[in-house]
Formats: C-alpha cells, structure tokens, sequence
C-alpha cells in the first residue's frame, strides 16, 4: 500500500470516530450515533479530502496503465514465439 492510501484511509477513520464520539456525548443511542457519524465521515472526507482521493485515483490508473502494458507486451512476445515456431 502507498503512503497516500494509508493516510486517506486513517483520516477517514478518525472522521468517523470523531463523530462517533461527539454523536455519543450528546446521548444519542450507539447504534444511531454509528449510522449518523458514518454518514457525516462520508460527507466530510468527499468535501475535505478530495486532493487526496483524486492523487490515490491517479495512483491507481498509473499503476493499472503499467500492468496493462507490461501484460501486452509478455502476450506479444508468446504470440510471436508461437508463430516462430509453427513456421518452423
């Protein structure tokens, strides 16, 4: 995992358990106060931390693009192995 995931990924999670926590100190029940604090972890983390996500998203299609082409060319390479040795 990189860094930038991590780093999303815990922010995330203390969105949540801050809201969880304030949610549970006003008294409402565990149960409502984990659905409602989900929800508001959901709306701040896409409002606050969209450099973050979009970096992880290029992350992710950078790395997507390279496998991709790494993949084609090992298939390209067997194909003309193939047609090599069938001319043979």
């Amino acid at each position: 995992m990189t860094r930038q995931l991590v780093l999303y990924s815990v922010l995330r999670i203390g969105i949540f358990l801050v809201a969880l926590a304030l949610l549970m100190l006003i008294g409402l029940d565990w149960l409502l106060s984990a659905i409602i604090a989900a929800i508001i972890g959901v709306c701040v983390s896409y409002l606050a931390l969209s450099k973050q996500r979009e970096a992880i998203a290029h992350e992710l299609q950078a790395r997507n693009t390279r496998t991709k082409t790494s993949t084609d060319s090992s298939d390209e390479s067997v194909e003309d192995g193939a047609a090599d040795s069938s001319d043979r």
